[in-house]
């Protein structure tokens, strides 16, 4: 497998997912909208290994396995993962991909 660029996942996620005992991490690649909306990508993590996971460039790092969906487009030297805070609660986000925010299939 040819890794074009580095992962990096700060402490803050590492010590977040330790507290829901959690050691894999997926990277997914959502498209969203359609009908009378318009379409566009979203990026989605979610705790827990993927269904197909031949659909995922596989990794491991700080005791984490990490799948990374082939369909991520990673336009950065390096993929970091960071942990933000909201009114709710926490959500780990990936920093460095390029999503489509709107494109009609029309």
């Amino acid at each position: 497998m040819d890794q074009s660029y580095g992962i990096k996942i700060d402490q803050t996620v590492l010590d977040y997912m330790k507290g829901k005992g959690k050691d894999v991490l997926t990277l997914d690649i959502i498209l969203t909208g359609g009908g009378c909306c318009p379409t566009m990508e979203i990026s989605e993590i979610e705790f827990r290994k993927p269904e197909k996971p031949d659909l995922y460039d596989v990794y491991e790092q700080n005791d984490t396995t990490l799948y990374i969906s082939k369909e991520a487009k990673v336009i950065t030297p390096t993929l970091h993962f960071i942990l933000k805070n909201n009114f709710i609660g926490s959500t780990v986000e990936a920093e460095g991909l390029s999503v489509k925010k709107q494109y009609s299939e029309w």
